[in-house]
């Protein structure tokens, strides 16, 4: 799971911390982080809520499927799979960021979608 030292190095969490986070002995995060361990499905929902990400994500399928979202019978366009790939590719703060910025643009323009 280099996915999950990425972030956690992204972010300046140790391992030690990370695991004090979730409840977890750090020798196991050393296992996911070099592939030798299996991450239970609790452990990787609770990685995802503290990370701020999809568990996809953190088990290393970043560009799954965005060509096959369909919002209403439709698949993305192009715009708007870019704009799903550069969300994707945020740490927790700047998703939040983006979020803030998306719903500050839509009431400027006075789209009225709920957002979160």
């Amino acid at each position: 799971m280099n996915k999950i030292k990425e972030l956690r190095e992204e972010n300046g969490i140790s391992v030690q911390k990370l695991a004090d986070i979730i409840g977890i002995n750090p020798r196991t995060i050393f296992r996911w982080e070099a592939n030798t361990s299996e991450i239970t499905h609790g452990n990787l929902v609770a990685l995802a809520d503290f990370f701020g990400c999809t568990t996809d994500e953190l088990l290393g399928r970043e560009n799954y499927g965005t060509g096959n979202i369909e919002i209403i019978g439709e698949k993305l366009t192009s715009d708007e799979s870019e704009i799903l790939a550069v969300y994707r590719a945020l740490n927790r703060d700047g998703k939040t960021a983006f979020l803030s910025m998306v719903k500050n643009l839509a009431t400027l323009h006075n789209v009225a979608v709920k957002i979160g």
